[in-house]
């Protein structure tokens, strides 16, 4: 144990390799358009450190994990061993009972009751866009629609008639020029409710991956087209440069692939509230969701995470969606083709959920929004002053050792 304190590496070497693994989980959520799916924050959601993600967000809990785990380490091989162990796990306890207090802070209650009624049809994805059975699944999720209350799960089963209808991504399998006595059914089956839903739409050569927002006849009053879209698996990178160049293979001005939205939005439905809408993937970038306009009364997702079948993919992209309830300080309310349906306060925790591979629907009332984190207002901007100035401590106590 001598032999290894003394070649053990200062404790500098610690603080700066946190920094520099938390700077990774920052460029992966950036680079090639970012793809921070798994990140390590998501670990804590089933714990009371979730609380602290109003505060530092999905990095910054990132950022305590590899402190903890290089703190840990350094204690483990320094002089005075035990206190440092001691020093850790007091460090980590405090952090714990922090984020539980921050997890009982209170939520306000809403002035205007949404009772909301998720579908989730759950087609599988080899059979989803098949001729034979894509209309089965259609007619599947209108059935749902029009069920009663006490036929669903939920925490709102047994009440009256929805206010909100929600379906999952391109649950609709038409394009929605071609949708409308589609469309005017649904909408029908929902009265007196609304209906939010997931449809692929086309305008002039281009298609987008939208969510619409359907008025008591049936016709759409608002759209939102999908702006972060998955590189490879609905648009290839490069293809409007190749375009210019007459490839046109793989642009999506020439319908291939998807075309991208114009960035976040904020739409308004009313005594509903105002809503910020997510499709598919777009729930794992965190500041996408600070590049809205405004600030939402409420976040919906639509997405079908049948790709995963019955991989560990569904629950960690709902693991995703309740950090970024936390960070926003709102209530998040996601519906997913094949599962995991979920209404999720602004706590993070799950107030009513449908589980993976279940066919049905989850009836439940909308929960109240918190007061705007500190994340909300700043994002990773203080996380990121904060790797900055432990890498120029360490580049400056470098230089002086050499000198």
């Amino acid at each position: 144990t001598g032999l290894a304190r003394r070649f053990a590496p200062k404790a500098g070497f610690f603080l700066i390799w946190a920094a520099f693994m938390t700077a990774v989980e920052l460029l992966r959520g950036v680079v090639f358009t970012g793809f921070p799916w798994g990140g390590l924050g998501a670990f804590w959601v089933d714990t009371p450190l979730l609380g602290l993600a109003g505060l530092i967000g999905a990095n910054g809990l990132a950022f305590l994990t590899f402190l903890f785990v290089a703190s840990l380490g350094h204690a483990l091989t320094c002089a005075r061993k035990a206190r440092g162990v001691v020093i850790v796990t007091a460090a980590l306890l405090v952090a714990l009972l922090w984020g539980q207090f921050m997890a009982t802070r209170p939520v306000s209650d809403r002035t205007n009751p949404v009772a909301l009624r998720l579908v989730q049809p759950n087609a599988p994805q080899e059979l989803k866009w098949d001729p034979r059975y894509a209309l089965s699944f259609l007619d599947r999720a209108m059935d749902l629609t029009a069920m009663p209350a006490a036929a669903g799960a939920g925490a709102g089963a047994g009440a009256g008639k929805p206010d909100l209808v929600i379906w999952p991504e391109t649950s609709v399998p038409y394009l929605l020029r071609d949708a409308g006595p589609s469309l005017r059914e649904i909408a029908q089956r929902a009265a007196p409710g609304r209906v939010i839903l997931g449809i692929q739409r086309s305008e002039q050569s281009q298609y987008y991956n939208s969510l619409v927002v359907l008025d008591q006849a049936g016709a759409v009053s608002q759209t939102y087209d999908k702006a972060h879209l998955v590189p490879f698996g609905e648009y290839t990178p490069g293809g409007s440069l190749l375009y210019r160049f007459g490839i046109k293979g793989f642009a999506a001005q020439y319908g291939n692939g998807f075309s991208a939205g114009p960035g976040p939005q904020v739409l308004d439905l009313g005594e509903a509230g105002k809503i910020l809408p997510l499709i598919c993937y777009e729930a794992i970038f965190p500041g996408d969701l600070r590049r809205a306009p405004e600030r939402a009364d409420w976040i919906v997702q639509i997405t079908n995470d049948a790709w995963f079948g019955t991989f560990s993919g569904p629950q960690q992209h709902l693991a995703q969606a309740r950090l970024r309830a936390v960070e926003q300080g709102l209530p998040f309310v996601r519906a997913a083709n094949t599962g995991i349906s979920a209404v999720i306060d602004a706590h993070g925790q799950i107030v009513a959920s449908l589980g993976l591979g279940e066919t049905g629907f989850l009836d439940a009332d909308l929960p109240g929004a918190r007061p705007m984190p500190l994340y909300a207002r700043f994002g990773d901007g203080l996380l990121i002053l904060l790797l900055l100035g432990i890498t120029f401590q360490h580049v400056a106590r470098s230089g002086r050792n050499n000198d």
